[in-house]
């Protein structure tokens, strides 16, 4: 009778399908197919780079890595009330560094208290991953192509990206979904020419003095169709920047990012496609307060944070497994063209200085998706990069694996 009641305490559904859940992972979707107590789930991912063209000596390097391995710990207190969260340890461990003097980490991805009032409205407060593209909530191995993300859901659109902030999500009708959040804004502070990155806060000890909001629709047609848009809109200058044409005054700076997306399947055939667009206020003002060099035309490299930013990508895969075999596995080749531009409009004030072409980025990718079982991923792909400024770009062959539970 113990082990009867600690195995209906835990959650682990070996025999049932992973399915995704308010638009959360389908293995952190686990707690919501909870009666109550524990959830457990998590996923990993490793893989292998080898340059094979365009290497830079002394600075590409074929090299391995144990990129992520995920927990996932939830716990429902009653029918409706749960917490939910996701442990990440990166890059195997957080000691000694690596060859390029950088080593792992050990961060909470996401964290919330919700309260599930009825299909329309539920509430969710916490760290919270932005419902922005594909891959910020969604980003377990077995459920996209490739070995890495794709890069405009990473330069452009900062995944994984987290704030802390409360919102509501629901369903407004059959198969149109929205989340609307409340967050911390980005810190300007850490904004660089390849983009706001560095400017997410985590949710450690995150400095609120400008909020921001969130909102994503989206229409989802039985597993055939999905398709959405989000827009992200908030203040990142939290009085800690003053205004460098008035020293005395703080220097206002907000953010917009929009993106849409859409998502086809049908008889093993599948397609994805995501547009991004980004737009810094004050961008020249925000330069000149970070780096005041910008402004100095005998300087011979300056830095330039973009007003606008964008990039999109196309991606395209078939499972050919059914050509070859009964058996329900899935082997799919994919290819996938991505364009983005960190520094799209750059302020045109600041002693003449002009947009960075090696930061328009064209990327190249074609590979195998192999599903030995529903949840464990094998992949190999090819990844060629170029850019406008012809800059020497490593191209690399990529394989690794992946899973989720």
């Amino acid at each position: 009778d113990e082990v009867a009641r600690l195995r209906e305490s835990l959650v682990v559904p070996e025999s049932d399908v992973l399915k995704s859940k308010f638009g959360m992972g389908p293995a952190a979707s686990k707690i919501y197919g909870a009666k109550t107590g524990i959830s457990l789930g998590g996923y990993g991912e490793f893989f292998f780079d080898a340059k094979v063209a365009d290497k830079v000596a002394g600075k590409d390097y074929n090299f391995g890595d144990l990129f992520r391995y995920i927990q996932y710990v939830g716990y429902k207190f009653t029918d409706r009330l749960l917490f939910n969260a996701e442990v990440e340890f990166e890059h195997a461990t957080t000691g000694d560094e690596n060859y390029a003097g950088k080593s792992g980490e050990v961060a909470v991805e996401f964290a919330y208290l919700e309260y599930l009032f009825n299909r329309q409205i539920n509430l969710r407060g916490g760290l919270l991953l932005m419902p922005i593209g594909f891959v910020n909530e969604i980003h377990e191995p077995p459920f996209f192509h490739g070995n890495l993300r794709p890069q405009v859901e990473t330069v452009i659109i900062p995944s994984t990206w987290r704030e802390l902030g409360v919102g509501l999500h629901g369903e407004l009708a059959d198969g149109l979904n929205y989340k609307l959040y409340l967050v911390n804004g980005l810190n300007a502070e850490k904004f660089s020419p390849s983009g706001w990155r560095d400017g997410r806060q985590h949710g450690g000890r995150a400095i609120t003095e400008s909020v921001a909001g969130v909102l994503r629709l989206d229409y989802a047609y039985r597993d055939n169709l999905q398709i959405g848009a989000s827009i992200f809109y908030g203040g990142a200058d939290h009085s800690l920047i003053k205004n460098p044409d008035s020293p005395t005054e703080d220097l206002s700076v907000n953010t917009l990012l929009i993106e849409g997306h859409l998502q086809l399947r049908y008889k093993g055939i599948e397609f994805r496609s995501l547009g991004a667009y980004a737009h810094l206020s004050n961008a020249r003002k925000l330069t000149s307060a970070l780096f005041p060099d910008s402004s100095d035309p005998s300087k011979p490299e300056t830095s330039l944070l973009a007003s606008r930013m964008y990039g999109f990508y196309v991606e395209a895969a078939y499972d050919i497994w059914p050509l070859l075999c009964n058996k329900p596995l899935y082997l799919a080749p994919y290819i996938r063209f991505e364009n983005y531009d960190s520094q799209a409009k750059v302020p045109t004030t600041l002693a003449g200085r002009s947009a960075d072409t090696a930061r328009d980025v064209t990327v190249f990718e074609a590979g195998l998706t192999f599903k030995p079982h529903r949840q464990v991923v094998l992949k190999f792909n090819y990844r060629r990069n170029s850019n406008q400024k012809g800059s020497q770009l490593a191209d690399s062959l990529y394989w690794g694996a992946g899973f989720v539970y």
